[in-house]
């Protein structure tokens, strides 16, 4: 798996903002997807060229104690799953937190940062199960970078106040 979103920095002695919400119905999002309230206040993994973002999950949808027992190597089965063995933490994108992406531009994949891209707004992009920064969009702009790393191509970023789900 490459490089997805992730909380990076966040304020002195603090942790990054985290909520746990239960996810809508059939969802299949994976960890660290970028995910939005729905009209019923549950959460759903965003579409392409998200208008609002809430955060980064912290875990799959519907993976927990009882839950998706195909995809684990558990012996005994666990019952009672309820809301909270549902519920997905998400690291919310708010003002002050920082996630770390790589970021793509068509077939480059990771691309290789350099310091001129400080500043710069892009749209993100989903490849494969990962959410990622995507240079080749400059209209539909999600996030912000404000640095780089570019021995290790990573990409630092803040998520632009007008995506902003809880802003």
């Amino acid at each position: 798996m490459g490089r997805s979103f992730n909380a990076a920095r966040f304020p002195m002695g603090t942790a990054p903002n985290t909520l746990a919400i239960a996810p809508t119905a059939g969802q299949t999002f994976k960890i660290h997807a970028l995910v939005v309230l729905d009209g019923n206040g549950t959460l759903v993994e965003c579409g392409a060229n998200p208008a609002k973002v809430l955060g980064v999950s912290g875990n799959a949808a519907f993976i927990g104690y009882g839950l998706n027992l195909a995809d684990t190597t558990a012996s005994t089965i666990i019952t009672g799953s309820g809301f909270k063995s549902q519920a997905v933490s998400v690291m919310v994108a708010d003002r002050e937190t920082i996630f770390s992406c790589r970021g793509i531009n068509g077939a480059t994949d990771p691309l290789t940062p350099t310091l001129a891209m400080k500043g710069v707004k892009y749209g993100v992009a989903k490849v494969g199960n990962d959410w990622v920064l995507n240079q080749a969009d400059t209209t539909n702009v999600v996030v912000q970078v404000v640095d780089v790393e570019i021995s290790n191509k990573v990409f630092f970023v803040k998520f632009l106040e007008s995506v902003l789900n809880l802003a």
